[in-house]
């Protein structure tokens, strides 16, 4: 009888240190969003779609920062953590290219895909998720949308289907 309520009081005292830590974030991503707006509208994807993954979502999004090219603008993003490992990928379709960033216990990875390069773009229905493979000869950039990510799911893949029938549509 004991062993229950030992296990369910370290249950709950999970539960409450995960919102903590959670809310931290929450609170960091506030902050941010009035010292630095500008950045934040940038990439308010990535941020808006792992608010409780601020630090990583920052330093995956500063990363992709120092890679743009001169003039390229940021059209949409979205970011994925992945728990099992602790890491962070970003994903990013500017005027020019998509880009993929990763943040890994171990590695970098960097990927871009101009779209005038695109072979296929693909989707992929899966229990859970839906798949979307954007493939060039030299590159393939997955990323997988939860049903609760719709949202971003329909922003990538009508502006990358718009940008593989007319690469320089909008450039």
């Amino acid at each position: 009888m004991w062993t229950f309520f030992i296990i369910l009081g370290l249950g709950v005292a999970c539960i409450i240190l995960f919102l903590m830590m959670s809310n931290h974030d929450m609170n960091k991503l506030d902050g941010f969003k009035k010292e630095n707006p500008e950045m934040y509208e940038k990439y308010k994807g990535a941020f808006d779609s792992q608010p409780g993954d601020f630090s990583m979502v920052k330093l995956s999004v500063e990363s992709v920062e120092s890679r743009l090219l001169p003039e390229e603008t940021i059209c949409y993003s979205f970011a994925q953590p992945r728990y099992q490992n602790k890491d962070m990928n970003v994903y990013v379709l500017t005027d020019k290219r998509y880009i993929y960033y990763g943040i890994r216990l171990t590695k970098k990875a960097f990927k871009s895909i101009p779209y005038n390069k695109i072979e296929s773009v693909d989707v992929k229905e899966k229990a859970l998720v839906t798949e979307l493979e954007v493939k060039s000869k030299e590159e393939k950039i997955d990323v997988f949308f939860g049903s609760y990510h719709k949202k971003y799911f329909d922003e990538f893949y009508i502006f990358l289907t718009e940008k593989q029938l007319n690469p320089n549509l909008g450039s």
